[in-house]
């Protein structure tokens, strides 16, 4: 969690600040309502990060940032104010302000923006501060160091080498400080050969120790092997720092060690000879023939990241027999480069390599007898899985699929041959490349579960190592499918895991069933609401209204007044019998793709326009709604008709947006007051029934389409439709989203 000063003059705005930058749980704030007292509060308490604001008495934001910077105090420092005058956001950056940022008038935004960059820059400053420490170390070791250690800037210009690259090359710190470049210490000859090597390591690309001729001062060479990588600052190449080392004396015990590899790389088997931290010293050319390496990347990889994961676990004891016995043999699974397993039988025993104890492998490849077996096995169970009528896939520990079964391959439409072999089982579910749940657990990172499927997953009830989600995937078939789908880890027959099998199950009618039980719940409940609530106090009233009536000593005005209380109450009990009339029949029907153009020109031909301007923009979609979608419309325009005052356009019009399609039906009358827009569309409200935009609201609710008013007072009524993307379709029938 970050501890954030938080300084205004303005009481209510630190409030709710506060109370915004809380609400994540990442940061501890207090809060100063001068500049003087949070001088006070940094002397007394350690903060991360200050945001201030610029406009304040005695001491503005501004002059708080220059008070700190001069005393050489580098807190993170935000500017978060109402004023954007360009020469305060110049000043600002320029005393040292981390971030300025403008207050607005919605305030989660803003708020949510201010959040992201006190961590960033709460982040960055600590980056810097890392990166100026591993500087320090780096330099304190290669003092340390026999060989010759060097930094240089990306055009190879020197800028650090440590004291033996003076005596073993000649030069003085004074040359360093006039200028020297790498390549004046290179042979001429090897100088392009040095030059791609660099431009190599910026790309990415693997590049091993190189030899080069070096050139001391005074022109004589000597033989040497460098070490290098690229420096990064920011993801921007700075430069390089390596290592040189004199390989004169041990040339010619190199010599004897080449006849020595070639008779090593010769051999039959794979043989390899690594450290005890797994780090390769040699392999011959059958080990990098089974593996599919280069001898390069070969010698960069670890002995323990070519084991399959499912052998990873047997080191330590592999480690302890060759402890005790001094030699030890067993079989193991390594990862090809291209990610395929191949089955090795290996001998491995100590061995001495230049007075350094090491281990020397001998290994077998057992694919031939190995690939039988898996064969064979693979079989039975993709024979097994492939009949099963739920749709179905395994991956292995690579997360590669090895079984796709005939009911999967119905549902995503994705054919077997399509897909085993590679890891894109994402395909069947999404768009772009995610982990799945077989993912999580292939890696064993349960703890990821909840981030992808907050609320919707639990525990397996039945087994250990399984779980189960329930999730709506859009992109699958026309309109979506709700999957239940289930992962569990597959273990053999020594425990250890060697797959994750995944099943799904498509869900998507039963959970329509359970919304439109829902929707029919409402609608009971709403309806009980009316016949019990409101009906019952107009019964009231009409019973009392009759029981005056009976008394003989009522005036005739009076009798007149009692007769119009019953006049209304009967009016309005007719109202909510129309009401839930009206109201029972929606969801009655499943909702359908109704294309918008027609259920527009159906409205319109229901009135007398002759005196109406139409604007009318519809794209060729249709709108999965509600049977009582014209309703909705015809409702629309009648307000705009009735309730508009010399309404004399009225304007429809459809657009795409990144939310899906929003539908505007508007007009030029009197407009809606601004807080009326939500009052509207409450049961009740107006001059008639009072249920027409409520009806129109729960109508289009059945299908997730929003609505609301988004006109101006004085210029007309506009109402806006939000069709989810996955509620509209062009009108042949393709998904637009």
């Amino acid at each position: 969690m970050y501890s954030i000063l938080y300084v205004d003059d303005e009481p209510a705005f630190l409030d709710i600040a506060g109370l915004y930058l809380k609400r994540s749980g990442d940061l501890q704030v207090d809060t100063s309502a001068s500049a003087k007292q949070a001088l006070k509060m940094l002397h007394a308490k350690k903060y991360d990060a200050i945001i201030s604001d610029y406009q304040m008495p005695v001491m503005n934001g501004i002059d708080l940032l220059k008070r700190l910077r001069e005393s050489g105090d580098s807190i993170p420092f935000i500017i978060f104010t109402g004023r954007s005058r360009e020469e305060i956001v110049i000043q600002a950056l320029n005393e040292g302000a981390d971030f300025y940022l403008q207050k607005g008038a919605d305030a989660k935004p803003q708020f949510v923006e201010l959040e992201h960059k006190v961590k960033q820059a709460i982040e960055r400053r600590r980056t810097e501060k890392a990166l100026r420490e591993s500087e320090i170390r780096f330099r304190e070791l290669a003092r340390l160091l026999p060989q010759i250690v060097f930094e240089c800037d990306v055009d190879l210009n020197l800028t650090f080498v440590n004291e033996p690259a003076f005596r073993l090359m000649g030069y003085t710190p004074a040359d360093l400080y006039s200028g020297i470049n790498v390549l004046d210490a290179i042979d001429p000859s090897q100088h392009h050969r040095l030059k791609e090597n660099m431009y190599r390591l910026v790309r990415g690309e693997p590049v091993t120790h190189q030899e080069y001729t070096m050139v001391r001062r005074d022109g004589s060479t000597f033989p040497s092997l460098m070490y290098a990588s690229p420096i990064f600052k920011e993801n921007r190449n700075v430069g390089f720092r390596g290592v040189v080392v004199d390989i004169g004396p041990t040339r010619q015990k190199d010599d004897y060690r080449k006849i020595l590899v070639q008779l090593l790389d010769n051999a039959p088997e794979a043989i390899s000879v690594h450290d005890f931290d797994g780090n390769f010293l040699y392999v011959n050319q059958k080990a990098i023939d089974i593996h599919g390496y280069s001898r390069g990347e070969y010698l960069s990889l670890n002995l323990h990241s070519l084991d399959a994961p499912g052998t990873r676990e047997k080191i330590a004891e592999r480690m302890r027999i060759l402890e005790e016995k001094g030699e030890t043999s067993f079989e193991v699974e390594h990862i090809r480069k291209d990610g395929s397993v191949v089955p090795l039988l290996v001998k491995a025993k100590y061995a001495d390599w230049g007075g350094k104890k090491v281990i020397l492998s001998i290994a077998t490849d057992m694919s031939d007898r190995k690939g039988t077996e898996v064969r064979n096995r693979e079989a039975e169970t993709r024979a097994t899985i492939d009949s099963f009528p739920i749709p179905s896939f395994v991956i292995d520990n690579d997360h590669r699929i090895i079984i796709w079964n005939r009911a999967l391959a119905e549902l995503s439409g994705i054919p077997a041959d399509a897909v085993i072999g590679t890891r894109q089982h994402w395909r069947a579910f999404y768009r772009t490349e995610r982990d799945c749940l077989a993912d999580l657990l292939a890696d064993n990172r349960i703890g990821d579960i909840e981030e992808l499927y907050s609320g919707k997953w639990a525990p397996s009830k039945l087994i250990p190592d399984a779980y189960e989600v329930t999730d709506f995937f859009p992109y699958i078939g026309e309109n979506g499918r709700w999957l239940y789908f289930t992962a569990a880890i597959i273990r053999g027959s020594d425990g250890q895991s060697i797959g994750v099998a995944e099943t799904l199950e498509d869900i998507t009618e039963r959970i329509a069933a359970e919304e439109a039980l829902s929707q029919t719940n409402k609608k009971l409940n709403l309806l009980s609401n009316i016949t019990r609530h409101d009906i019952l106090n107009q019964i009231t009233v009409l019973m009392g209204a009759a029981a005056l009536l009976r008394e003989e000593a009522l005036s005739s005005r009076d009798r007149m007044e009692f007769l119009d209380k019953i006049d209304t109450s009967t009016s309005i009990i007719r109202r909510h019998i129309e009401f839930t009339r009206e109201y029972q029949d929606i969801g009655i029907d499943s909702p359908t793709w109704q294309a918008l153009d027609r259920i527009i020109a159906r409205t319109l031909d229901q009135f007398d326009l002759s005196h109406i301007d139409l604007d009318l923009d519809l794209p060729g979609v249709e709108i999965y709604a509600d049977p009582l979608l014209e309703k909705v419309f015809y409702n629309l325009i009648h307000n705009s008709l009735v309730h508009g005052q010399n309404v004399t356009r009225i304007s429809i019009q459809a657009d795409e947006n990144p939310y899906g399609l929003a539908v505007r039906v508007s007009d030029n009358g009197s407009g809606i007051a601004h807080e009326k827009k939500e009052e509207i569309f409450k049961r009740g409200f107006g001059k008639n029934t009072g249920f027409g935009l409520f009806l129109a609201r729960e109508i289009l609710d059945i299908t997730g389409i929003g609505i609301r008013e988004i006109g101006i007072e004085g210029e007309g009524a506009c109402f806006e439709l939000s069709v989810p993307r996955a509620g509209f379709r062009r009108c042949n029938g393709n998904d637009v989203s």
